[in-house]
């Protein structure tokens, strides 16, 4: 649980961080067809990789390498991911009434060895960074005054 505070509002809990409805639904309908990456450097992934929308995520202040805790987090709470940097954004982009969506790569399971760079994490940081590269260029941008 948390308190997010904004602009001349009370402290609110929450549990949850959701991100803006109209970037969500954007998102699902710009994404749904985008082709993701499947090799790197003649290694390919077993399987296609795949955008998947609507999961819920988690933050913690450290690398999540249990996977009886990734285990748990799954069936209590419907946690897909866990990673160390989304509630921050989530939480700054809140407090400060910003919209904000979060477009992460997964690439490994709790509880598997790490191996630090791998083909696997590379195509997941590259094929994250082609979805929200599309996801911004949907985003209507406001015409600058000095045009």
């Amino acid at each position: 649980m948390a308190q997010k505070f904004g602009s001349g509002h009370s402290p609110q809990d929450v549990f949850w961080f959701p991100s803006t409805t109209s970037w969500y639904s954007a998102a699902t309908q710009v994404l749904q067809d985008l082709e993701l990456r499947q090799c790197y450097d003649r290694a390919c992934l077993s399987s296609k990789p795949k955008i998947v929308f609507g999961t819920n995520g988690s933050s913690s202040d450290s690398y999540i390498k249990n996977k009886a805790y990734g285990d748990f987090l799954h069936k209590v709470f419907n946690v897909s991911t866990a990673d160390q940097e989304s509630a921050a954004v989530a939480w700054t982009s809140l407090s400060n009434e910003k919209p904000f969506i979060v477009i992460r790569g997964a690439s490994n399971v709790a509880g598997e060895a790490n191996p630090g760079f791998s083909p696997a994490s590379y195509l997941a940081s590259y094929n994250a960074f082609l979805a929200a590269a599309k996801f911004i260029e949907s985003i209507p941008t406001p015409r600058l005054a000095c045009e």
